[in-house]
């Protein structure tokens, strides 16, 4: 069983973690970067996925997971232990998380 209040939870984001997720939009649409090794001394990109596959996480777990990134990196120790406090009361029961791998390489002609 899967308990979490969503909107409390929601509450505890910082409040530049929007500006990231629209700047992560930005780097999900590759076609301008990838564009600038048409003129360069490398080969082109090539690209491989890996499946999805789902990892199984419980709630400590989970918050321990989002606590690593960087919207809760750059808060006061004071304000990420409060935060991690009500994130752990808040997020309990085990979750089914999709991973999705890409990987892109070159190397030089």
């Amino acid at each position: 069983m899967v308990v979490l209040d969503l909107v409390a939870a929601g509450r505890l984001l910082p409040e530049h973690a929007e500006d990231e997720a629209r700047d992560r939009v930005v780097v999900l649409d590759r076609s301008t970067w990838q564009a600038d090794f048409d003129a360069s001394p490398f080969e082109p990109l090539r690209e491989e996925e890996i499946p999805i596959r789902k990892l199984e996480y419980g709630g400590d777990d989970l918050v321990t997971l989002n606590l690593s990134t960087s919207p809760f990196g750059v808060l006061a120790p004071g304000e990420f232990a409060t935060v991690e406090a009500e994130l752990r009361r808040l997020v309990k029961g085990s979750y089914s998380v999709p991973v999705e791998t890409r990987l892109l390489w070159t190397r030089l002609s």
